[in-house]
């Protein structure tokens, strides 16, 4: 049988390739393009690509609108509530063509980069692959932190002690890694979580770190996260001893109230390298 070698089966190949793995995947093997996975990480294979009609692109504003609204209600959900308040029914046509605009007038490395503001609203458009595991595990000690008795977390220092600094994480500048972490706090634990929570930046060993100094919050602080959480309202952080738990869906929300928090199953337990617990109610003191 006569191989078809012709340029549109040579697309339909590569088509093939990039949709391997994904909910659009070609029917049978594609065995014409194959790409070897990564030696390192633990990314997956590659592939995973949606495919996309001609007229799912808007000619007018340049953009995929369900691609960009579908991502912005999966990552910041609150910060789409809040714009949703102000705009009404017209939210989706009136966001989609600030950002065209804004796309135009800036570029769109610096709009991937930056984000896009909209009635005091900023999203991000882009998520590193370590920036998206960093705030979540940020996020998940913060959150167990307001719902005991508070506590401080010191971002840019390992479990080890060892100094790396919140430049490790690649943003431009102290403010805006800042702006980035208050944004997350807003996003990810609520605006009312938000006024439990003093970060501040100061100098050790020539490096910046982030002291993040929590209060207990008056009432149960949830976290949503991308669509990950499993339950409605969110997860329930709360902390046990020197780490951080998750209780059960259906644990009463009351329970983290109290300073003894009876024994659960956790739902997941994490730790990252740029971040580290300090204990509850005291400020760590500065390597020298």
């Amino acid at each position: 049988m006569t191989p078809d070698i012709s340029e549109r089966a040579f697309e339909a190949a590569i088509e093939c390739a990039l949709l391997r793995h994904g909910p659009d995947a070609c029917p049978g093997d594609v065995a014409a393009v194959r790409e070897s996975p990564p030696t390192f990480g633990d990314d997956p294979a590659p592939g995973g690509y949606h495919r996309r009609r001609a007229d799912d692109y808007d000619r007018a504003l340049c953009l995929i609108p369900t691609d960009v609204v579908d991502f912005l209600l999966a990552t910041q959900p609150r910060q789409w509530e809040k714009l949703e308040q102000h705009h009404g029914a017209d939210v989706k046509p009136r966001f989609l063509t600030r950002l065209s605009r804004e796309i135009a007038r800036r570029g769109a490395l610096d709009v991937l980069r930056n984000g896009v503001k909209d009635s005091g609203c900023k999203f991000r458009l882009a998520y590193r692959k370590d920036d998206r595991h960093v705030t979540h595990a940020a996020l998940k000690t913060v959150a167990a932190f307001l719902n005991t008795e508070g506590g401080d977390l010191l971002i840019g220092v390992a479990d080890d002690r060892t100094v790396l600094g919140i430049d490790h994480d690649r943003l431009e500048s102290d403010d805006e890694f800042m702006r980035h972490l208050a944004q997350a706090v807003r996003n990810g634990l609520g605006d009312r979580a938000g006024t439990c929570v003093d970060p501040k930046t100061q100098i050790v060993e020539g490096k910046t770190v982030c002291l993040v100094s929590c209060q207990r919050s008056p009432e149960p602080v949830y976290l949503l996260w991308k669509g990950q959480e499993k339950a409605a309202e969110g997860d329930l952080y709360v902390r046990s001893g020197p780490g951080t738990v998750g209780l059960d869906a259906g644990m009463p929300a009351s329970t983290s109230r109290h300073d003894s928090v009876p024994p659960q199953r956790p739902v997941e337990r994490e730790q990252s390298p740029v971040l580290s617990p300090a204990r509850p109610g005291r400020r760590p003191r500065p390597a020298i």
